[in-house]
């Protein structure tokens, strides 16, 4: 029996840990909301939840440090990398994401605009190396404040 727990202990022992939970740092720039509701780190792939709330400008902009979070290395965005869907109470306009990277370049060259005020959202990129640190901007999705939505962004780590 003493073999046996030894055996089964080594084993467990000698599995890689291959997920585990984090936070990243968001910063609010235009006193917007933002909150990480989940973040689970792989060693290839994350996933990062974001809620976010507009201001009194029906905006929502932020810097999101990657660096705190994920363990080094270069990362990248590809295929089925982003998700938007509204929140309660709903932006009241189609509204646009914009993911920009150090060099204030839109990762998603784009994609992010006309988002639905009523359903959830995919958006697909081609192979698009990112930056650590990256700035989140959710412009006209309403004309008040307190209109809410979410983000998933899947983010693969080059090896």
């Amino acid at each position: 029996m003493k073999r046996i727990l030894t055996l089964f202990a080594m084993f467990f022992l000698m599995l890689p840990v291959c997920v585990y939970a984090a936070d990243v740092t968001l910063t609010s720039t235009d006193n917007s909301s933002w909150q990480s509701t989940m973040v689970k780190v792989g060693e290839e792939v994350s996933e990062i939840e974001l809620e976010w709330t507009t201001n009194a400008s029906g905006n929502a902009e932020c810097t999101m440090q990657l660096g705190t979070a994920l363990p080094a290395g270069i990362y990248y965005l590809q295929g089925k990398c982003i998700e938007t869907k509204p929140g309660s109470p709903a932006p009241t306009s189609s509204y646009t994401l914009t993911i920009k990277d150090s060099y204030s370049v839109d990762v998603l060259n784009g994609q992010g605009a006309g988002r639905s005020t009523s359903l959830g959202e995919a958006i697909y990129i081609d192979y698009t190396p990112i930056s650590p640190e990256l700035t989140l901007s959710i412009t006209g999705a309403s004309s008040g404040s307190g209109n809410k939505g979410y983000i998933k962004m899947i983010i693969h780590r080059a090896r």
